[in-house]
């Protein structure tokens, strides 16, 4: 689940840097926010349980899917439509691990 994040949002980062905007294609674009939010609402839906029981190889890829996300996408305003999974990354987002990788502010 966190590598389509990860490719929707890689791919929507390349374009909105890397292309001028005047090439953007605002319909793939939007498209690849709505493949982010399904993912995310899947994950809300389907997986916070396992999501909250460990912190392992899985639980790991979603939080740095959701850090990247926060860093390059702002504007994917995504805890309002997903509180739980909001709520489970504030948690690990405190962990000493979480808090050594953050990106430069």
């Amino acid at each position: 689940m966190a590598d389509g994040i990860m490719d929707a949002a890689v791919l929507l980062r390349y374009e909105t840097a890397m292309r001028p905007p005047e090439k953007h294609w605002a319909p793939w674009l939007d498209e690849q926010r709505n493949k982010i939010r399904r993912a995310l609402a899947e994950l809300e839906r389907d997986a916070i349980a396992e999501l909250a029981s460990h912190f392992d190889v899985a639980a790991i890829s979603v939080a740095c899917a959701l850090g990247y996300i926060d860093f390059r996408h702002p504007d994917i305003q995504w805890r309002s439509d997903t509180p739980k999974l909001a709520a489970w990354y504030a948690e690990v987002s405190q962990r000493a691990s979480m808090q050594q990788t953050q990106p430069p502010v």
